[in-house]
């Protein structure tokens, strides 16, 4: 028991020195002290202290209730620089991983996005490493170092020890470095919620590549490579210009007399426009029919 309370202890001195020592939010440690964020915030792996992975008191995040970034979480806008994902507009120019290599590739649409401003938070996990600070939903798919090669977790799954991929400017060029998780605590905000589509299924979000791709629930497994695969029909479709093409095709079935029962096919469509233009909250049409009309995630197994 002595051992065990030591290690735990530990790990809360661990985390207490990450969220700022001396300086750190009172709330934030009094939920540690009081166990309401330590099994995430205390949750290690690899070279941690505590070998809990799950708490009864975690809660699980849904795909469709904020599988995104953070509305202040920042891309790199080529010719902007970091701009807060709550500003960023389709066909702008951002930072990327392609087959090992970053370089800027056109948003070409919003899988999701829930506006802020409403006075509703959502939730989403801050992932601190050795570098800075990453921001995303718990059923976000991350890439993580494995060996040599790489693999895909959910946010949720991380552990401190794990190496994300940090987006690093060596003497203007752009290049991956591993940066190990130090801790990991629950946050929230009221800024949005918001999830980019790019052609190579990746991005760059507060200097950590990530992919543009979420499971339907923390509980449920989700690779990169499978997500990518099954979103080709709306990289194409977006990649050629068809959402913009068939945009008055759109409008005309959505706000016919008879569109009332069409509303499922109707929902998403502003994720065509500019994110400033979205309603509250918009689920492309594609992942409202796969997700929550053929129920296509009971395929996915449970972690």
């Amino acid at each position: 028991m002595t051992n065990s309370s030591a290690d735990e202890m530990s790990g809360i001195c661990s985390t207490l020195a990450s969220l700022g020592g001396s300086n750190a939010n009172p709330e934030e440690v009094s939920g540690l002290l009081t166990g309401a964020g330590a099994s995430v915030r205390g949750r290690v792996g690899k070279g941690g202290q505590s070998n809990n992975n799950k708490s009864g008191n975690e809660t699980k995040s849904s795909g469709g209730g904020g599988a995104c970034f953070p509305g202040e979480a920042v891309v790199l806008v080529d010719g902007r620089g970091e701009v807060p994902l709550a500003r960023l507009r389709t066909g702008e120019m951002i930072l990327v991983e392609r087959q090992g290599q970053l370089g800027y590739e056109p948003v070409l649409t919003f899988l999701h996005a829930i506006q802020g401003g409403s006075g509703k938070s959502m939730s989403f996990v801050t992932v601190i490493h050795t570098n800075g600070e990453f921001r995303a939903s718990a059923a976000h798919i991350i890439l993580v170092k494995e060996g040599l090669s790489q693999r895909s977790i959910l946010v949720g799954q991380l552990q401190v020890g794990d190496e994300v991929f940090n987006a690093v400017n060596q003497d203007a060029v752009w290049v991956l470095k591993p940066s190990r998780v130090v801790a990991i605590r629950r946050s929230s905000t009221q800024s949005g919620m918001f999830a980019p589509l790019t052609s190579s299924g990746t991005i760059v979000v507060d200097g950590v590549v990530a992919s543009n791709y979420a499971s339907s629930s923390e509980e449920k497994h989700l690779s990169h490579r499978a997500a990518h695969a099954f979103l080709f029909p709306v990289r194409v479709y977006h990649y050629f210009g068809l959402g913009s093409r068939l945009q008055p095709l759109w409008q005309r079935l959505c706000s016919s007399p008879t569109a009332t029962g069409k509303m499922w096919l109707c929902q998403g469509g502003g994720l065509l426009q500019q994110s400033s233009e979205l309603e509250a909250e918009e689920l492309h049409p594609y992942m409202r029919i796969m997700w929550k009309g053929l129920r296509l995630d009971a395929l996915l197994t449970v972690v």
